[in-house]
């Protein structure tokens, strides 16, 4: 956490948090199988568990793919993001393209995913500085939709 009291001009004090999520992805080869698969996807984004879910087609779909738009409609309507590029059981590395953005909601609780799921990787990037961790880290935003006062809002 970074913070900073200000004077008379702007805010009283500004803030820079860590905010730890939770995120599921669940890799698809392809469209149809996605939209196969779809409930149990739903499952996911359902079970509280993460704070968003995020379906990955391993190919990207053609440009008039009519299942494309079912998953994508299903998707919307379930909050769940859908992200095209990147292996089977790879984590988000902020080049994947972006077809939806996933609901971001902190209902989920990374503390006890990381403890369910002991064996995870830590994905180290060599940033030496607090400005260069910070720029690495804030490319995920373009990953999650927000809500605020009953309202979506990309973010």
């Amino acid at each position: 956490m970074m913070w900073k009291p200000r004077g008379s001009h702007g805010p009283d004090v500004e803030m820079i948090l860590y905010v730890p999520i939770a995120v599921a992805i669940e890799s698809k080869p392809t469209v149809d199988v996605a939209l196969k698969e779809i409930g149990q996807v739903i499952k996911y984004a359902r079970s509280g568990m993460y704070d968003a879910v995020l379906v990955r087609l391993e190919k990207p779909p053609g440009a008039n793919n009519a299942g494309l738009r079912t998953l994508m409609d299903i998707a919307r309507q379930q909050g769940i993001g859908i992200v095209l590029g990147g292996g089977t059981h790879a984590p988000l590395i902020g080049s994947e393209r972006v077809l939806i953005k996933a609901l971001l909601e902190l209902h989920g609780n990374p503390v006890l995913l990381y403890q369910k799921r002991k064996k995870m990787s830590i994905i180290y990037r060599n940033v030496d500085t607090v400005e260069e961790q910070l720029k690495d880290l804030s490319c995920f935003r373009r990953y999650f939709l927000r809500r605020g006062w009953g309202v979506m809002h990309e973010g």
